[in-house]
Formats: C-alpha cells, structure tokens, sequence
C-alpha cells in the first residue's frame, strides 16, 4: 500500500487536524429516473441532507401530530479559506428531545433535522478573541470574534421535506476545539441555546 493510501486510510478510520474531509463523490444521491428526485439514502453527508433533499432515514417516523417530535442537529461546516466567517459550533438540543434508546443514539427515532449553516457576519466590532491553530503553520495564533447571525432550516428527517426556518444572532463569546483557520479569517458569536430551544419548541410540539 502507498503512503498516500495509507495516509487516506487514518485519515476515515481517526479523522486528525488537518485532514481533509472524503470528497461525496461516492455518495452523491443519483436522481431517479422517473421522478428526477434524489433517491433515499439512509448514510449521507450533510450537505446533501441540507442542500439535496436526500433524507436523513427514509425509515424515520412521520411528522405529524402533537409530538414531541425527537430532532437531530446537521452542522454544515467548511474548511475553505474562502469563507471570512467560521462557526464556533452548533447549539446543543436539549437531553429530552435527544433520540435515544438504552443510552445510545437511535436514528430510526429522528423525526427533525435542524440544518445549522455557516454564520453571516453582522459586523466587524471584535467582541473576544480565541487562541486558534493556523490552517498552514498549525501553529496557534490570536483569531477575532465577531457579531453573526445564523440560519436554521427543519426538514422532516423521512422525506427531506422542508418544515420551516428561523434565523438567530449569536450572542456568546466561544472558543471552539480543534478548528484550524486560514489568514483573515474569525469566528462568529456563538448562538445562546436557550433562545435556540425557544425557536425549536413550535417544530418538536408539532405546532408549525
């Protein structure tokens, strides 16, 4: 085996900074033949659950009804030095609409999938600032944090079916792990996860 090979191999087996993410070439939805929608699959980045139409798990339960509906978070990230504005990280969803069973995570009980895509700058007065790996020294360098808003959309996780959307600022200094950043770039105020428990509370209770 090569040493490009291998390198490839550590690289899906025990993801490491610096690695770069597999391209979704293999898993690319191919579009049916009689409807022109992508076909389901039930293992696929997310992007394509968020951008696609691909469903999260064909197999999930309906949304329909009172609820409370068991959701899942879909963080579109991105390792472009293209992008001016990172993501600290998503919000958490609160333990109770977490999809368990016997303590371990059960995606035939996702009903939501909340996308949480990149954060829109909304200013550049620095609020804080974190102590970041550089993209390409990997050496640690001061990065600014800056005000941001964020766009949530909700899809049904068995049809990729668009539920609603919401948009939030970010209102929390927040130092994420691990995340490299190229020249120029900073980190967007993270979003307060009460307000974003707020926002969610309508999709979980079937009440939009």
């Amino acid at each position: 085996m090569t040493t490009a090979r291998i390198a490839a191999v550590v690289c899906v087996l025990s993801p490491l900074p610096g690695c770069a993410p597999p391209e979704p070439a293999a898993t690319t939805a191919v579009a049916a033949p009689s409807t022109g929608k992508p076909q389901p699959t039930e293992t696929v980045p997310e992007r394509q659950w968020c951008y696609d139409g691909v469903p999260y798990n064909p197999r999930g339960p309906e949304y329909r009804g009172p609820g409370p509906h068991l959701a899942t978070v879909a963080a579109l990230h991105s390792g472009s030095w293209l992008v001016s504005t990172l993501s600290p990280g998503a919000p958490l969803l609160p333990r109770r609409w977490f999809p368990t069973r016997a303590d371990q995570f059960d995606r035939n009980r996702v009903t939501l999938v909340v996308c949480a895509f990149l954060p829109t700058p909304t200013g550049t007065r620095r609020t804080g600032s974190c102590e970041l790996a550089d993209q390409e020294t990997k050496r640690p360098r001061t990065v600014d944090i800056v005000p941001a808003s964020y766009s949530f959309t909700v899809l049904e996780a068995r049809s990729g079916r668009k539920i609603g959307q919401f948009t939030l600022p970010g209102s929390e200094n927040h130092c994420p792990h691990g995340l490299l950043v190229a020249r120029d770039q900073n980190i967007g105020q993270r979003v307060d996860e009460a307000a974003f428990t707020a926002e969610l509370d309508p999709f979980v209770h079937g009440k939009r």
